[in-house]
């Protein structure tokens, strides 16, 4: 997972890392990937370290991951988010984003416009 997460070109994978000021621990990382079938479209993840979720952190990390997925050229960033998972989900949906949703065998499918003028609705603030 780390050398997926640390091979980055900005163009066909992309990823950020958020990290705590005074003990340079990374405590959270966001990423894109481009389908290489759909160069207009890249798979997205984010993990966050347990004890810093519910702060606002994934908000920011998924609307810095929009903006250098559109700077590449990438309209959908998707991605698949277990059904169980209510954090994420709530997250995307209090995003700002018009995220789609569609639920499979004990996944949601999820797909977020990397820009606002491709949908409705404005990043919150953290």
């Amino acid at each position: 997972m780390v050398g997926w997460a640390t091979k980055v070109d900005d163009d066909r994978r992309c990823g950020l890392v958020a990290i705590v000021s005074d003990s340079g621990q990374v405590i959270a990382h966001a990423g894109f990937e481009r389908d290489d079938q759909c160069p207009d479209r890249a798979e997205f993840a984010t993990v966050i370290a347990d004890g810093y979720q519910g702060r606002g952190l994934g908000t920011i990390l998924l609307g810095r991951l929009a903006e250098a997925a559109d700077r590449a050229g990438v309209a959908r960033l998707t991605g698949e988010v277990l059904a169980d998972n209510y954090r994420m989900l709530r997250m995307l949906c209090h995003s700002g984003f018009p995220v789609s949703f569609r639920r499979t065998c004990g996944v949601v499918l999820v797909e977020v416009p990397t820009s606002l003028d491709r949908g409705a609705g404005t990043v919150r603030a953290a």
